[in-house]
């Protein structure tokens, strides 16, 4: 209900679940607000992913009546959950490993549900800005823009700021969003990018906002990364090295292209991304799974709640966060725009290996400890890392000013785009992006790239003189009487045609 459980002094033992583990848990009577740092929030979660919930001593006891209630509603969560865990350790989704989509979904819906509810009994929503404190309009937005990923059969929609000429020579820089996101989320890092000079390019990721969702729930980063393959291909962004910048799962697909795709990227940033440390924003976004959610303000709750765990926003960021996760559909009501069965298929040994693989200047902006970062720099000496110091874990919305100023000062560095190679030498063969043609034999390879005699006149004319003959009607041709060609076809008995039909 917006607030933080705090952890006091006495404990009472509960009889132990169905499923045979021990559980302390501890209730607390007074819920305090939370702060916008979402530092307590953080602190009252810690204490709800070991299960462990506090009552103060000086609390009245419940009724028989209430408590059996209690007992039953947890009992009926646990079903709905399907998993042995404690109930709120199921809602919190603290150290959760889902390896079912559907199962993960269904939880994430109860999930949902249950906050929505909890929102409308109680009559919170998303505190409304003053009208003469609220922040500035957000940008307009770029015409919206498809291209057709020729090896993955994706439509990929993609937003576009600054010059939209293949030969420019601007820098350019491809931003991914995170999980549950759209390409909106960067309107105001790219409006601000594209005024400095760059050429800012952010797509939907398939699954997200208008791009096209997997059937087969295929979401693997070898998948998500042969799309941006035909989108750089398409765009021909591969004239000269780029700017790669991903957030979370975005940041997750960015560093394994610029591991496969060592020549094409000059620059790495991933924000609020750590390959060494595995969350909940690196498989799915719970929210996917609401339904029809009522209104703005009820949308923004549902993203500030914090039963959402490393997934929840502060109230500010849940605002700004509102139109990029949640469009109206046909019937005019407000719903998740992404897949809901969206599931990021990677593991954490992989996402480890493509941060080990980066050789391109890297860096990473994030909340991180001393000690993550020190791990970072131990795993690729090519990484720096940067503390947001006014973000709460989603940067982009927190401090897009903050965000903007670091990879202002990464991409200002001229030297990053540079490149040895002409841009007529730098192909899509040479670059990896496409195979280099094969052939059986040497007069069939000479035939196809050696150098073609130019046609004259004569030899032109005598080719559509051959191309008339072959068009000529045959000599089994008849004219029905009415200066009408009919073909031999036409001498089929009538059954015929009827059996064909």
């Amino acid at each position: 209900n917006g607030g933080v459980l705090r952890a006091a002094t006495t404990t009472r033992e509960r009889p132990p679940p169905n499923n045979g583990s021990r559980v302390v848990t501890q209730v607390s009577e007074k819920m305090a607000p939370a702060r916008e740092d979402g530092a307590d929030v953080e602190e009252g979660f810690e204490a709800l992913a070991r299960g462990v919930l506090s009552r103060p001593s000086t609390a009245r006891p419940r009724s028989r009546a209430y408590r059996s209630k209690a007992r039953r509603y947890e009992q009926e969560l646990l079903r709905s959950s399907g998993a042995g865990k404690s109930c709120l350790g199921s809602l919190a989704g603290a150290a959760e490993e889902e390896a079912d989509v559907d199962d993960a979904m269904a939880k994430n819906k109860v999930l949902c549900d249950r906050i929505l509810r909890l929102n409308a009994k109680n009559g919170l929503h998303a505190a409304r800005q003053d009208a003469s404190t609220s922040a500035k309009p957000p940008p307009p937005l770029p015409p919206s823009r498809f291209v057709q990923a020729d090896s993955t059969g994706m439509t990929l929609r993609y937003l576009r700021w600054g010059s939209t000429s293949p030969s420019s020579a601007d820098p350019a820089a491809i931003l991914l969003h995170g999980v549950g996101e759209a390409a909106e989320a960067w309107a105001p890092i790219a409006t601000k990018l594209a005024q400095h000079g760059f050429r800012a390019l952010a797509p939907d990721l398939r699954g997200h906002g208008r791009s096209t969702k997997s059937s087969c729930g295929q979401y693997d980063p070898q998948s998500m990364v042969a799309d941006l393959k035909d989108l750089v291909l398409e765009l021909d962004l591969y004239r000269q090295p780029f700017a790669l910048v991903g957030v979370d799962v975005g940041a997750a697909i960015a560093t394994e292209f610029a591991a496969t795709f060592p020549k094409l990227v000059g620059v790495l940033a991933c924000v609020d991304y750590n390959p060494l440390v595995s969350t909940s924003r690196l498989r799915h976004s719970k929210v996917q799974a609401a339904g029809a959610v009522g209104g703005e303000e009820e949308a923004a709750a549902l993203l500030a709640s914090p039963l959402l765990g490393d997934q929840r926003r502060t109230q500010a960021a849940a605002q700004r966060a509102v139109p990029v996760i949640f469009a109206r559909d046909g019937s005019g009501e407000l719903r998740p725009r992404g897949d809901p069965r969206f599931s990021f298929a990677a593991t954490m040994a992989s996402l480890g290996l493509s941060a080990a693989s980066i050789q391109c200047p890297a860096v990473f902006m994030h909340s991180l400890t001393d000690e993550e970062a020190s791990s970072l720099r131990q795993l690729n000496s090519r990484i720096e890392t940067r503390r947001l110091q006014k973000s709460s874990g989603f940067g982009v919305s927190d401090s897009p000013l903050e965000v903007y100023t670091e990879l202002k000062s990464w991409l200002g560095k001229a030297e990053l785009f540079s490149t040895t190679t002409s841009a007529r030498a730098r192909t899509p063969e040479s670059l990896g992006l496409r195979p280099l043609p094969e052939f059986s034999t040497l007069e069939e390879a000479k035939k196809a790239l050696g150098p073609r005699k130019i046609p004259d006149r004569r030899a032109v004319e005598s080719e559509l003189d051959r191309l008339r003959l072959e068009d000529e009607v045959s000599s089994s041709d008849e004219d029905d009487g009415s200066g009408n060609r009919l073909t031999a076809l036409a001498n089929n008995d009538a059954e015929y045609f009827g059996m064909v039909g």
